[in-house]
C-alpha cells in the first residue's frame, strides 16, 4: 500500500510540473487570436472615439486585431457586467469612463462588484467637461443659466447620457451646489443626447470637452463654463466655474481599460505595456492633442487607486444630495 501511495504522490508532482509550464506558455503566447473590446456606450460618443483611436494601434502592437463591440445601456452596467462575467483570458476587455464608478452609488441591482470583479489595466487619459447649451436655450452664459433656473425651477431640461451616468451626477452635484432645480432627461448615450441638444429638444448638459468642442467652435452650441481647475486648450475663451466664483466644481473624467478578475498577471502586464506603447505613437498623440485629451498611461495599481477614490466620492455626493433612484 505504501509504495502505491508513494507512486501516486510522485505522479501528482510530475503532473504539476508538466502542467505549470503549459499555463506559462499559454500566457507567453498571448494573444493568439482577436481581442474583443467592449464599449458600454452607443457609437459616436467620446468613449467610442477614444476606443477607436487606440484600438487599431493596440492591435498592431499585440499582433492581433482588437474588435470593438458596443453594449450600451444601464449607465454602462450592461457592457461592464458582460466583461465582469467573461472568461478571464485577456480576450474580452472593457473600455469605460469615470461613469463606471458612479454605479455603486445608486444602482441597487448591480450584479457585479467593480473592485472585485474587474481588474484596472490602465488609465489611458483624462479630459475636462464643459457645460453646454442648445441653440435656442434662453441663456448664453453660465450666470444667465443660474438666473434662469432660479427664476424657473424645473423648467430647464438637462440632458444626460443615462440615469446615474456621470453627466447626470455631475449635473445634480453642480445644480445642488448652486441651488438650481432642473428636469433631467436621460438618453442611451452621448450621440443621441447631443442630437437632441442640437435640435433644442433639451436645453443644457455637461459633456467631455473633446466631444463638444467642434459644435461649440462652429457656433452650433453655446459653452457656458468649463468644469476644471484651468481653461481647456480647445476652448481657451470659455471660463472655468472657479473663475465665475463657484469653487469646488472642478471635475475631470477619464478613459481606461479593464479586464475580468482572474485574468493572469502576465497578461495584465502585457496589456499595460502595450497600452503605454500606444500612447507613444505619433498618430495617436496627434489625435489626442486634436481632441484635447491628456495622456496618462498609468500602471494597474495607480488606476486601481483612482477607481477606488472615485467610487467613494460619488457615493458621498449621492448620499449628500437630493437624488432618488429606483434601480
Amino acid at each position: 500500500m505504501k509504495p502505491a501511495r508513494v507512486l501516486m504522490s510522485i505522479a501528482s508532482v510530475l503532473t504539476a510540473f508538466t502542467l505549470t509550464p503549459s499555463f506559462a506558455a499559454s500566457d507567453a503566447d498571448y494573444p493568439n487570436r482577436p481581442i474583443t473590446l467592449i464599449v458600454p456606450f452607443s457609437a459616436g460618443g467620446p468613449v467610442d472615439t477614444e476606443a477607436r483611436n487606440y484600438s487599431v494601434r493596440l492591435g498592431e502592437i499585440l499582433g492581433q486585431p482588437v474588435v470593438i463591440d458596443y453594449r450600451a445601456g444601464g449607465g454602462t452596467s450592461i457592457g461592464s457586467d458582460y466583461v465582469a462575467r467573461a472568461k478571464p483570458d485577456g480576450y474580452t476587455l472593457l473600455a469605460n469612463s469615470g461613469t463606471l464608478t458612479t454605479l455603486p452609488s445608486y444602482y441597487k441591482g448591480l450584479r457585479f462588484d467593480i473592485e472585485k470583479d474587474l481588474i484596472p489595466v490602465s488609465q489611458i487619459s483624462r479630459r475636462a467637461s464643459v457645460i453646454v447649451a442648445s441653440p435656442n436655450a434662453p441663456f448664453k452664459t453660465y450666470q444667465e443659466y443660474l438666473a434662469y433656473t432660479h427664476a424657473n425651477p424645473g423648467k430647464v431640461n438637462y440632458g444626460t447620457n443615462g440615469m446615474g451616468d456621470i453627466t447626470h451626477l455631475t449635473g445634480e452635484w453642480m445644480n445642488s451646489k448652486t441651488n438650481s432645480t432642473v428636469t433631467y432627461v436621460p438618453y442611451k448615450g452621448a450621440g443621441s443626447m447631443f442630437t437632441a441638444l442640437q435640435a433644442s429638444q433639451i436645453d443644457v448638459t455637461s459633456a467631455a470637452v473633446p466631444f463638444a468642442a467642434p459644435l461649440i467652435q462652429s457656433g452650433t452650441l453655446h459653452a457656458l463654463a468649463v468644469l476644471s481647475s484651468e481653461r481647456a486648450k480647445l476652448l481657451p475663451d470659455v471660463p472655468t466655474v472657479g473663475e465665475l466664483g463657484i469653487e469646488g466644481l472642478a471635475l475631470e473624467n477619464w478613459f481606461g481599460i479593464f479586464a475580468p478578475a482572474g485574468t493572469p498577471e502576465p497578461i495584465i502586464r502585457r496589456l499595460n505595456e502595450a497600452l503605454k506603447e500606444v500612447l507613444k505613437t505619433p498618430s495617436v498623440k496627434a489625435a489626442m492633442d486634436t481632441q484635447g485629451v491628456t495622456a496618462v498611461g498609468s500602471s494597474p495599481e495607480e488606476f486601481r487607486k483612482v477607481v477606488s477614490e472615485d467610487i467613494a466620492r460619488w457615493k458621498d455626493i449621492v448620499r449628500n444630495s437630493s437624488i432618488k433612484f429606483d434601480q
